[in-house]
């Protein structure tokens, strides 16, 4: 089962699409918590286990979106998309694993997006940006399992670049032509393949 084999989902209110994001990878992240062994959340950020699963989930994100970089390269255009929806679901989870929202307006970005002589950006600069700032967020991280000595994680930091790297993500989905709604509805089928996949065992 694919995003193929998925009807579209009815079009909600822009402002209701990333709370409606986040509600239901919730709901998934509850039925994979046993599976995979996820922590019970919100996780301490300072802690060495919680900054283990942050950058698992933070590398989670970077190889979708590599994988949508090379579905780029070889012009499959709806793999492109769906990988990058992948990365929105994984990057997503990073967000309820410390209990934090990110900040970004879709409708105000994709109306950037249109004016005429915009500089938004090229799909090439927003993946750039979003895997860069993915790095600058797990270099906030400093307690290494071989550390001794604890370090308090500047938070301040460590939210900024998280919120720039969603805010990134998103960006280069419209990038690609992605409208607010393609965004809800793309994410939502894909949920809708990973309950199947739940369920199936897969």
């Amino acid at each position: 089962m694919n995003v193929d084999d998925v009807k579209d989902f009815n079009e909600v209110a822009v402002k209701e699409i990333l709370p409606a994001i986040r509600e239901r990878q919730t709901e998934l992240m509850h039925k994979y918590k046993d599976i995979e062994g996820l922590p019970d959340w919100p996780i301490d950020i300072d802690a060495k286990d919680s900054q283990v699963w942050i950058k698992d989930f933070l590398w989670r994100t970077t190889e979708e979106l590599c994988e949508s970089r090379e579905a780029y390269i070889l012009e499959h255009e709806t793999h492109k998309i769906e990988e990058l929806i992948d990365a929105v679901h994984f990057l997503t989870e990073c967000f309820i694993l410390v209990d934090m929202e990110p900040t970004i307006d879709l409708k105000h970005m994709y109306e950037g997006c249109q004016k005429v002589g915009s500089e938004f950006g090229s799909y090439e600069k927003h993946m750039g940006e979003c895997i860069y700032f993915l790095g600058l967020v797990g270099n906030t991280l400093k307690n290494k399992k071989w550390k001794q000595t604890a370090v308090l994680t500047d938070k301040a930091k460590f939210f900024k670049y998280l919120d720039t790297a969603y805010f990134h993500l998103m960006a280069c989905i419209i990038s690609c032509g992605c409208n607010p709604h393609d965004i809800y509805n793309f994410y939502f089928k894909k949920a809708e393949v990973n309950t199947f996949r739940q369920r199936s065992n897969y």
